[in-house]
């Protein structure tokens, strides 16, 4: 469907249609994130253009934050050699507002992540971009 140039409404559509009620959603976030991830791995700017033409169909799988959560495990286990393509990958899709800041404090803190606080910096990594950056959130503010 990708290499076929079909549009993000009709893949959408297939999904919604064939994939979702055959296998689950899980299985539907595991298929377009790692066929995403893999059109978009070649360089960053594969990267960019991936998400900026299929993150609707993204947005569209992952309403919500445990959704959100598969996603960000989805992009930490593709990139499980390269911390900093990972951090890239979630910055960006948090920047598309494809994710939330408070899922990727949630994934952060995940009983998984936490076992890598003192052999990995990734955790740390995406853990200053809900802190730092300044893109909208998702959800509503909690005041």
């Amino acid at each position: 469907m990708v290499r076929g140039r079909k549009t993000t409404r009709d893949i959408i559509l297939w999904v919604e249609e064939q994939i979702v009620p055959a296998n689950g959603a899980k299985f539907a976030v595991d298929v377009v994130s790692q066929t995403l991830l893999d059109i978009g791995s070649k360089s960053f700017t594969h990267l960019i253009t991936v998400l900026e033409r299929y993150g609707q169909i993204i947005s569209k799988l992952c309403p919500d934050e445990e959704m959100q959560l598969l996603l960000m495990d989805e992009v930490s286990a593709y990139w499980k050699n390269s911390t900093q393509m990972t951090a890239i990958a979630i910055d960006r899709m948090m920047g598309y507002r494809l994710i939330s800041n408070l899922a990727i404090v949630k994934w952060v803190f995940s009983p998984a992540n936490v076992d890598q606080f003192h052999v990995s910096d990734r955790p740390w990594e995406v853990n200053s971009y809900p802190h730092t950056r300044r893109y909208p959130a998702r959800c509503c503010w909690i005041l």
